[in-house]
């Protein structure tokens, strides 16, 4: 017996030791751990990127491989950071506020006379809920008017002028809904504060006074950046993708910059370098603080994020940005005075936890605590494939039906019938996919191009499945009347 219970035991303890994964301890060399940190960057077919760690007014750790816009990275690589853009905006309002021009509990249509009576109490909005992400305007609201390549100077106001028709989706101030229609909003009511377009107001009341003189704000700052074409990863490979610059996204999302800009911005955020023309240090704390809070883990105060990350002692302040072709994260610690920036001149939805991984291993790395590489999404990532495999299926369907019609006999028009039903429910169903989880068709071409042709050839294919089975049911319903009797 005692034998026996010693072998399930030895066996028991075998299985459990199959079982086990240690923990990520961190490297013993901070060098390496840092290297395991970026390597995400190396899995995923990223054309060009960038890290960059900065203590205090040191930059602590630099790495950059691959070329972006003809060139190989460097300081001076010109990106596009995407929704880091609402941090610069939050800081250019608050600039205003500072000097008087602008007051948080302003209400919209004070500012901007296009929204006086909304239909839809847009005007009654104030700047602080813009800032917040509590306006009561949705995500839908937001990505309906985003990344408008028009460089027009009345398109951010007409674009902001538009979303008096829209039906806000909660009270204002009671719910946090993250949507770039709240920073479009901010965008129009600093050019009607400032008496200038968007861009010119931020260069010369924020970017000139940092020192960013990489910092693109404008069309024609990016033609003559030479940001270069960004890349989307339809089915896991890297495509150049350039649908052009969008001036009127600057306030919430195509602010450009080099790693060098933002190594300055990141000191002026963490009170480094202070610069009180821009925005004193209280002011800095105010932007920073948490407002409104969105998780568990996560809270939003103004242009930027305050989370908890795992394994870190305090919060820390960051915000990721993504355009169609870029990623950005940048992360503040400012118990630390430590800084990280991540830069790609490539992004896609499902990539998107592997690359917002990045920044939080950095922080880790330089805290020597344990790591949490992330991996991209599984289900995105499946996604467009699955779409494909259903459209294959569907062309094959769609030849049985026509292979069915040109026959003469009379069997299986029941199940004819049945194969033309599940065509148009399929077709149906892929058409309305990007309804189903909340964008439109516009937002899925331009984020997940391979997902918008899976879905597109499943709609043809299903359709045509149910076309051709319909067709074939109804051949042989008149060979079936026409044929004699007995």
């Amino acid at each position: 017996m005692r034998t026996r219970l010693a072998v399930a035991a030895s066996a028991l303890l075998a299985l459990l030791a199959t079982l086990w994964v240690p923990p990520a301890w961190p490297a013993a060399d901070p060098a390496a751990a840092q290297q395991r940190a970026v390597q995400p960057l190396r899995d995923l077919d990223v054309p060009g990127w960038t890290a960059v760690v900065v203590q205090g007014d040191r930059v602590v750790a630099r790495f950059a491989e691959g070329r972006a816009g003809g060139r190989p990275v460097s300081g001076s690589t010109p990106f596009l950071v995407g929704s880091v853009s609402k941090s610069f905006t939050a800081t250019l309002v608050l600039n205003l506020v500072q000097e008087g021009q602008l007051g948080l509990d302003d209400r919209v249509d004070r500012r901007l006379p296009d929204l006086r009576g909304a239909p839809n109490g847009l005007g009654a909005v104030s700047v602080r809920q813009l800032l917040t992400h509590t306006s009561g305007l949705s995500r839908s609201a937001g990505l309906e008017r985003a990344d408008v390549v028009d460089d027009r100077p009345e398109t951010l106001r007409r674009l902001a002028s538009s979303l008096r028709e829209v039906t806000l989706a909660s009270e204002p101030g009671t719910t946090y809904a993250y949507s770039d229609a709240n920073y479009l909003l901010l965008g129009a009511i600093v050019e009607q504060v400032t008496g200038t377009d968007f861009g010119r107001a931020l260069r010369e009341r924020v970017t000139d006074p940092l020192g960013m003189s990489g910092a693109i704000t404008t069309s024609a700052q990016a033609d003559a950046s030479g940001v270069g074409a960004g890349n989307r990863l339809p089915f896991g490979r890297a495509r150049p993708f350039d649908r052009g610059y969008s001036q009127s996204g600057v306030p919430y999302g195509y602010v450009g910059a080099t790693p060098d800009d933002l190594v300055r911005y990141a000191r002026f955020q963490l009170g480094v370098a202070p610069n009180t023309s821009v925005l004193s240090s209280s002011g800095l704390a105010t932007m920073q603080r948490a407002q409104v809070r969105t998780s568990a883990t996560q809270s939003y105060g103004f242009g930027w994020r305050t989370t908890q990350l795992d394994g870190l002692p305090r919060p820390v302040v960051e915000h990721t940005g993504a355009t169609p072709g870029f990623f950005t994260h940048v992360l503040l610690d400012p118990a630390n005075d430590r800084a990280v920036i991540v830069l790609a001149n490539a992004y896609s939805e499902a990539a998107a936890p592997a690359l917002a991984g990045v920044g939080p291993d950095l922080l880790r790395a330089a805290a020597a605590v344990p790591q949490q590489p992330m991996s991209p999404d599984p289900v995105l990532s499946a996604a467009p494939w699955v779409a494909v495999a259903l459209a294959a299926v569907g062309l094959v369907c769609a030849a049985l039906a026509v292979r069915a019609g040109l026959r003469r006999d009379r069997r299986r028009r029941a199940a004819l019938t049945a194969l033309a039903v599940l065509g148009v429910v399929l077709a149906a169903l892929a058409a309305l996919t990007p309804r189903l989880v909340g964008y439109g068709w516009r937002e899925v071409r331009l984020w997940a191009p391979d997902l918008a042709l899976g879905l597109g050839a499943s709609v043809v294919a299903w359709g045509a499945v149910a076309v051709t089975a319909a067709v074939a049911v109804v051949v042989r319903t008149r060979r079936g009347r026409a044929a004699p009797p007995g």
